[in-house]
């Protein structure tokens, strides 16, 4: 089987599905904060496939979430992720690979 990574580095909003087929979907946000609720969404074509909460102390626990899953898509499907927090204010999604990223691998037809 053929594996091939869609990365939201060409479109920064979201990952359209080239091929149909089975995709292992990964998304690991990180917060520059802490808190005690962060909500990852997964979408598919705008509707919510899969809500991940992170329930922490807040007080020390370095703010993130992580989804993942392994769904069947059509050819032009597309998904986005978002994520909600309480810290109260704006804050800013760590940056690098090893932080944060969304990707999904095609994994069979």
């Amino acid at each position: 089987v053929s594996q091939s990574r869609y990365t939201t580095f060409t479109n920064t909003s979201r990952i359209t599905i080239p091929t149909a087929g089975y995709y292992s979907v990964n998304a690991t946000i990180s917060l520059g904060g802490t808190s005690d609720v962060v909500i990852g969404r997964l979408y598919k074509n705008g509707n919510v496939l899969q809500d991940m909460r992170f329930h922490g102390t807040g007080a020390t626990e370095a703010a993130g979430v992580v989804v993942i899953g392994v769904w069947y898509f059509a050819a032009n499907d597309y998904l986005e992720i978002a994520v909600y927090h309480n810290l109260g204010s704006n804050t800013t999604v760590q940056a690098g690979d090893t932080r944060s990223h969304f990707d999904a691998y095609r994994i069979g037809a």
